[in-house]
Parts: C-alpha cells; structure tokens; sequence
C-alpha cells in the first residue's frame, strides 16, 4: 500500500476512499502462511470455483512453497518456474476477506 497510495491519491481518490476501499497486505510468512492455509483447505475441499481458468491454472502449475524456519509458509517467486501472479493474488484475497466486516447481516436475509 505504501507504494499505491500515492498513484491512489494523485489518480483523485481521497485518503477517506482509500482508507475505506484498500487494504493493505503483505507477502512475507506472516501474512502469507494462514492465507496459503485458508486457501489451500478450501482447494482441498474441492469448493474452489475458477471456471477452469487457463491463466490461474497455469499460475498455480509454476507454484513452489517456500517454508522459513518457524514452519511459516508462502509462495516462491524465486523458486517458481513460471509467472505465479494470478496464485499470489488469489491467495492474499484470501488473507484479506476476513479483515473486513460484512457491510450486511448475511443471516438477516436467510429468515
């Protein structure tokens, strides 16, 4: 965020907007290693729906998981054989869900 923020502000966006709409996120162990986790269980799970996307697919074939000393996990740039874009994001949008309140009472509506 620190490096979109300015690009943010410049392109008109208020710091109310931005604060409101961005989150910021990084991708170090810390941050990636639950996300990988939450995103991976899901795959597992089989609940994962990508529309057979040919890009992501080939994203999470260039895929390796780097792991620190602590057993913290994330994705590899380094290591990769490929572009694993598409992978990074879907796992930080992951990591990120869960940081933001739901904007309505999902469970108001099922009544």
């Amino acid at each position: 965020m620190q490096h979109l923020k300015p690009w943010l502000l410049a392109a008109g966006f208020s710091e109310r907007v931005i604060e409101d709409k961005f989150v910021g996120f990084g991708q170090g162990y810390k941050s990636m290693s639950p996300a990988l986790r939450d995103l991976e269980s899901i795959i597992l799970e089989k609940k994962l729906r990508h529309g057979a996307h040919p890009v992501l697919q080939w994203c999470a074939s260039n895929c390796v998981i780097a792991l620190d000393d602590a057993g913290n996990r994330k994705l590899s740039k380094k290591r990769s054989t490929g572009r694993i874009d598409g992978m990074t994001a879907l796992t930080m949008a992951f990591g990120v869900t869960p940081m933001r309140a739901p904007t309505f009472d999902v469970e108001a509506l099922i009544a």
